[in-house]
């Protein structure tokens, strides 16, 4: 992810890590954040569904596991 990450940055392209609050969730984020050199917006446990809903309703892409932000 992190990689993806730094090529869509590459191309003008902001970056915005969703997710639950859960510990593997947060591990999973900071993995990412650690290897991404681009700077990524961590909202890991920041949203409510209808947050979800509006940002995944303003990205150009999503790109993610099969989670429940993936079938929103």
């Amino acid at each position: 992810f992190a990689e993806v990450i730094d090529r869509l940055a590459d191309r003008g392209v902001a970056s915005v890590l969703i997710g639950g609050k859960a510990a593997g969730d947060r591990a999973a984020a900071h993995a990412v954040l650690g290897l991404a050199k681009s700077g990524p917006i961590d909202a890991l446990g920041r949203t409510s569904v209808k947050g979800l809903v509006a940002l995944l309703a303003r990205a150009r892409l999503h790109v993610g596991g099969d989670t429940g932000s993936t079938h929103v």
